[in-house]
Formats: structure tokens, sequence, C-alpha cells
């Protein structure tokens, strides 16, 4: 949706990249350039490329190059353009898969960034419904106890 209205607001100014100085040629260029260039940028939205599709808006040849890329498995155009197709769905379950290759990057670089999760964290939480509304209730975790010294 941002991308979406930064490229409104680009196709709306009066001359995008200082198109206007030239005439009308010029401006119908610089209008028919970030119109491509928008376009380009929903389709890779639309594959489920969300970083990549913000940095198209920007650069020009990025949104050229992801639109024509596969797309991710759960996405709006994968559902769509790849139901019949199962070979594209199993390229695209390969390349975005919990053990690809750009998954495990991003998750070292997550954890050298944010530290690794622990799973133990000393505390328990539960969650109820009362009155209609969810609560929740921090509990001690089972191997520790409460008053107890050592």
């Amino acid at each position: 949706m941002i991308g979406l209205v930064f490229g409104t607001l680009l196709l709306v100014g009066s001359s995008p990249f200082g198109a206007g100085a030239g005439g009308r040629e010029p401006r119908v260029v610089a209008f028919a350039m970030v119109g491509l260039n928008v376009v380009l940028a929903l389709i890779t939205f639309l594959k489920g490329k969300l970083t990549v599709g913000m940095l198209s808006v920007f650069v020009p040849l990025l949104g050229f190059v992801t639109a024509f890329r596969i797309a991710k498995p759960m996405s709006l155009w994968a559902r769509r353009f790849y139901s019949g197709n199962e070979a594209k769905l199993k390229r695209a379950q390969h390349r975005y898969g919990e053990d690809a290759t750009l998954r495990r990057l991003r998750t070292r670089f997550e954890d050298v960034v944010g530290g690794v999760p622990s799973l133990s964290m000393g505390i328990g939480l539960r969650m109820e419904v009362v009155g209609g509304r969810l609560a929740i209730r921090m509990e001690p975790a089972a191997d520790q106890s409460v008053g107890d010294e050592a």
C-alpha cells in the first residue's frame, strides 16, 4: 500500500525527476517510467516479496527482475497462478521452504542481531477467558519453587 501511495505521488507530482524542463515528451516518458515501475512493484508485492517490492519502487531495474522471478508459495500470486502448475509450486516451496538457504541465512542474521531465542523463560503464562475477555496470568515454572531456599 505504501508503495502504491508513493508511486501515485510521483505520478501526480508536477515534474518527477526534473522532467518538466524539456517540454511535453520528457514528462510523458518520466510518467510512463514511474507508472511501469509502480506496476512492477505491485506484481512483486503480490508475489509476497514485500521488502524487495518497497525497494523496487525506488530502483527500476530491481522491480523488473523481481517481477519475473518465482513467487512465494503462500502469496496471492502463487495461489492464483500456480494452483494448476505443480512444477512451479514445488519450485516455490523448495526455494522458500523451512530448510531453504535464504531462510537459514535470515535466521542466522536475526540471531546475531537479536540473540538466539531461549525456550525456558523461568515463568509460565496461563491464558483463560474470564467474563468474555482474555486474561493472561503469570505463574512460576514447574522447575522453580516459590519460597524455597537452598
